[in-house]
């Protein structure tokens, strides 16, 4: 019976085109190798299982091939091949720096360079987890990394890059490792499944890949692991249960009860997930991911990076129909959090469980504020009225019902009125906002006049933006000068700052035929009110014709006199004159006391 060989030592890449993956690194180290551009070091850094070592030990058993192929790839049958497949090669040394990180055993390997290769054109150095040399070390190495012999070469390989001294890396031709698409892994464990004869689900080797997380070297452990568990077999169901991996229709069931609102519903199939020992915190990471691949399907020219087969694909567009893509970011900006704040929690599955619960309500909060179409009432929060408000709004309703909810119900047609409509008629009623809201802003009246509409009876600024909210954008709103008079004083009175106020009070309006005119006393007073764009911009681009500009018109009489302006007593006299001034006792009182000014 022949000795088993894990499938990570026998499928390990024994040329640069087997190499999965990497075909950036691959190609860039073949075309040196033709060009005779080689450089005496490398440093091959990436996470763990992509292939730096496979790759250095190939590039190693190229340089010196004795026939190299058209490919640049080493021929395996000169003598120079055959030592290295025998591990026999007296010119490729290993090194564990992991295990071998002192000085002396740098001094050992400094002296090997001295020797000559006996076969071959290179001496080849390979130094394994080469951040786990000490400083020492790395200091005692530097000189010989610098310059060393024209027949060595030195490669690297590290999976932290980030603890390799800079006088390293700048000594070293940096390669960089990337981890492999888990689509690249399936097409391997594919080949290495045909050629074992392995019966095998294309959704099984893809849970497979998914799990392996990059690395090619954990993914054929995970596939000689799950044979070895189904005799021969890879079927889906079993790879999931093996591996510990939900099934993504507990994903698609979840989403379903969540878009329904069926809270509880949500609520046991987590708890069944759960009492099946899955992780909560693997059941959120997944739920944000299944999100994700929804919000992909809705999304046009990102099929690609969909990696579903087109069964489960189909699943999942079904699926995606039903969703809306504010919900599906806003689920995926909840999982998210619940994520970061999962370590932070004490109760891990109470916090997971709100999470649902938070998307399921926020699935019937936009629901409600999509309820709005074109033609009806945009849904608004009612305020409080007093009881004699209410009756009066009772009985101008048409239905003579007012809704007590938190929200105003939008406007629909009464069975009572005729199915069709005059045009005209809609037009009006789209106007009348008193009839239809039964907030203060109601109480803003417009009435038709000259083609525009004329605004009277501000209550408040509130007041005027929902009128504006409610009215047809395309259409002006023509205000009179009491209008505007109105307007700059209830802004004046209610958002503008102490220092606005005092300005807003020495400008006076001016409206003629062609402009909107404002007499400011300064220079910094125009600048400072030009500034307040909450205040100008509705004036400008909603309440006045085009045809009208706003001209600003610096009037220095409006700035207050010296004279009307109350100067405060500075010295000892002038505070005397001062309260004798305010109070004619004062003098008497000082006259009786003896008192004298103090100099």
């Amino acid at each position: 019976m022949d000795q088993f060989v894990v499938s990570a030592r026998k499928y390990r890449p024994d040329r640069f085109e087997e190499v999965v993956g990497q075909q950036h690194v691959t190609q860039t180290i073949k075309n040196s190798i033709k060009g005779e551009r080689m450089a005496h070091a490398f440093l091959f850094c990436g996470p763990h299982g992509v292939g730096k070592t496979s790759c250095a030990r190939i590039l190693a058993k190229t340089v010196n091939c004795e026939n190299l192929t058209e490919n640049t790839e080493a021929c395996g049958t000169c003598e120079s091949c055959q030592n290295f497949k025998a591990n026999s090669s007296f010119n490729i040394v290993e090194l564990d720096a992991a295990s071998n990180n002192s000085v002396e055993n740098m001094r050992q390997l400094i002296e090997q360079v001295r020797f000559y290769p006996q076969q071959g054109k290179y001496k080849v150095f390979i130094i394994d987890e080469v951040h786990m040399l000490s400083t020492s070390a790395f200091n005692a190495f530097l000189k010989t990394l610098e310059e060393p012999p024209e027949y060595v070469v030195f490669i690297l390989a590290t999976t932290e890059k980030n603890k390799i001294l800079p006088t390293i890396l700048s000594r070293c031709q940096v390669f960089d490792f990337k981890r492999i698409t888990d689509r690249d892994i399936m097409g391997q464990l594919k080949k290495i499944a045909e050629s074992s004869n392995v019966n095998f689900e294309e959704e099984a080797l893809r849970v497979i890949a998914q799990k392996a997380d990059g690395a090619m070297r954990d993914a054929l452990s995970i596939f000689d692991r799950v044979v070895s568990l189904n005799e021969g077999k890879l079927d889906y169901a079993t790879v999931t249960d093996s591996l510990n991996v939900l099934d993504y229709n507990y994903y698609l069931q979840i989403t379903e009860k969540l878009l329904t609102i069926n809270t509880p519903g949500a609520l046991q199939l987590f708890d069944d997930i759960i009492s099946r020992g899955f992780d909560p915190h693997e059941f959120i990471l997944g739920l944000s991911q299944h999100f994700r691949t929804l919000l992909y399907c809705l999304l046009p020219g990102v099929a690609d990076l969909i990696d579903l087969s087109e069964e489960v694909r189909k699943k999942y567009e079904t699926q995606s129909n039903l969703c809306r893509r504010d919900f599906l970011m806003n689920a995926m900006n909840l999982t998210n959090e619940c994520e970061l704040q999962y370590r932070q929690s004490n109760n891990k599955r109470l916090h997971v469980e709100l999470c649902l619960m938070k998307i399921a309500h926020m699935t019937q909060l936009i629901e409600v504020d999509h309820s709005e179409v074109p033609g009806k009432k945009k849904l608004q929060p009612l305020e409080k009225v007093s009881p004699e408000e209410e009756k009066t709004t009772a009985q101008s309703s048409p239905s003579g019902d007012i809704s007590h909810q938190n929200i105003a119900p939008p406007q629909e047609e009464s069975p009572e009125e005729p199915k069709e409509k005059n045009p005209e008629d809609t037009k009006e009623e789209k106007v009348d906002v008193s009839s239809l809201d039964p907030s203060p802003a109601a109480s803003a009246e417009l009435s038709k006049a000259d083609g525009a509409l004329s605004l009277k009876n501000l209550g408040s600024l509130d007041d005027l933006e929902s009128v504006l909210e409610d009215d047809d954008p395309e259409e002006e709103i023509e205000l009179s000068l009491a209008d505007l008079e109105e307007l700059w004083s209830l802004y004046r009175k209610e958002k503008a700052s102490a220092q606005l106020k005092t300005m807003m009070e020495h400008c006076t309006l001016f409206l003629d035929e062609e402009q909107l005119k404002l007499d400011v006393p300064s220079e910094m007073a125009r600048s400072r009110i030009q500034e307040e764009k909450e205040l100008m911009e509705p004036i400008t681009d909603l309440l006045l014709p085009s045809s009208r500009k706003i001209k600003f018109v610096i009037d220095k009489k409006l700035q207050p006199s010296d004279e009307n302006i109350e100067k405060l007593p500075v010295t000892n006299e002038e505070k005397m004159a001062y309260f004798e001034k305010k109070n004619p006792l004062f003098r008497d009182m000082v006259d009786k006391l003896s008192l004298r000014i103090k100099q």
